[in-house]
């Protein structure tokens, strides 16, 4: 009893270091998005879904550029470029992001898809993306059901995104709350 009760206290603190790894955030993005007067989706950002942890930064055409920094995908290497973004409201609240969304067996980025994102929260503290385009496909295991009466399992389309902002430091970030 004693030796299950080991084995799952090491479990447990396995998980802990799972969920709560440190990114390391270079010192050039640190400049540029942690600046007065930068736009509202500048920024690190932690998806909630998988982790992955995105750069949110200016470039030279007026635009944003979405760099990776660290990824569940093995393939998409830190620092990559997966995307941009262009402010679409006069608030600069709302952007329309096109960003890579997957790779392919050579580590290549794939699968370019269309986003809305809205930053919203107190202080700027979250971002959510929408996918744009066509809604309405139709799936033929649905169809199936239908006419011969089985229960077929289907795959659930992620509607909306969401992210929190880690970086720069927001004190009315509630999701990920600093331990002292």
């Amino acid at each position: 009893m004693k030796m299950l009760r080991v084995i799952i206290s090491c479990l447990a603190v396995s998980c802990m270091a799972c969920i709560c790894k440190a990114v390391t955030i270079p010192d050039s993005i640190r400049e540029s998005v942690g600046r007065p007067g930068a736009a509202p989706c500048e920024g690190v950002w932690q998806f909630a879904r998988d982790g992955a942890v995105i750069a949110i930064m200016p470039n030279a055409s007026g635009n944003y550029d979405i760099i990776s920094l660290d990824s569940p995908d093995l393939y998409v290497p830190k620092g990559a470029v997966l995307g941009s973004a262009g402010c679409i409201s006069g608030d600069g609240k709302e952007y329309e992001l096109s960003m890579f969304t997957g790779t392919d067996a050579n580590g290549n980025l794939v699968r370019k898809r269309k986003f809305v994102a809205s930053v919203t929260g107190e202080g700027n503290s979250a971002i959510s993306l929408v996918p744009r385009g066509a809604s309405a496909k139709l799936n033929f295991w649905v169809l199936y059901r239908f006419f011969v009466n089985m229960s077929v399992r289907s795959q659930k389309k992620v509607k909306k995104l969401e992210a929190t902002r880690i970086f720069p430091y927001n004190p009315c970030n509630t999701i990920n709350p600093i331990v002292l």
